[in-house]
């Protein structure tokens, strides 16, 4: 299911404003045959992901945003011509709807939480995602190259999970575990 990168067909012309066309080109890839889709970017979005993922012949995307949270809040105007389904990564438990691919742009950190409290809720956010997928479904979590992001795609490490990291951001660093910025999370059968 899950392919190494240079498997995954690239398209140099894929372009939206706020995205880099490499983490486009990997999302373009797994949503493609996927029928119920959810972006999930905390305040992070421009709104743009889910009219440009619905021009993928058959896919029918929603944005999962909390316009009542106060840490990184969404401008509610660029998602006039979207379908929104209030929700709160953070907050709230998981929602009853279920999903065949998720895109989540989580926070890596949020401003006046201590990191044990933070890295407690976003462990559980990624198991609410985790718990919205269908047998068969697809989570892409971008900043993997973030440690609380990393500690959390782990925290749901439970069988017949796979994983695959894409987009390595330290290509020339001397590190011996390389960085990430996306990890594809296939909630295997």
């Amino acid at each position: 299911m899950l392919l190494e990168q240079d498997k995954i067909e690239y398209n140099e012309d894929i372009a939206l404003e706020g995205y880099d066309t490499s983490v486009l080109n990997i999302v373009k890839h797994y949503a493609t045959g996927k029928k119920n889709v959810a972006c999930v970017e905390f305040g992070k979005g421009n709104g743009k992901l889910i009219p440009w993922l619905e021009e993928i012949e058959g896919v029918n995307a929603v944005a999962l945003e909390d316009w009542n949270q106060v840490i990184f809040q969404g401008d509610r105007s660029l998602y006039t011509d979207v379908e929104v389904i209030s929700w709160n990564a953070f907050g709230q438990d998981a929602l009853d709807e279920k999903y065949d691919f998720i895109y989540a742009s989580l926070p890596i950190a949020i401003p006046k939480f201590n990191n044990v409290l933070f890295q407690d809720r976003l462990d559980k956010a990624f198991g609410h995602l985790r718990n919205m997928l269908n047998e068969d479904g697809l989570l892409i979590t971008a900043d993997y190259n973030a440690d609380t992001i990393k500690k959390a795609v782990e925290s749901i490490d439970a069988p017949p999970l796979e994983k695959m990291p894409y987009i390595q951001t330290n290509l020339f660093a001397a590190d011996e575990e390389p960085e990430y910025f996306l990890c594809v999370i296939h909630n295997a059968e």
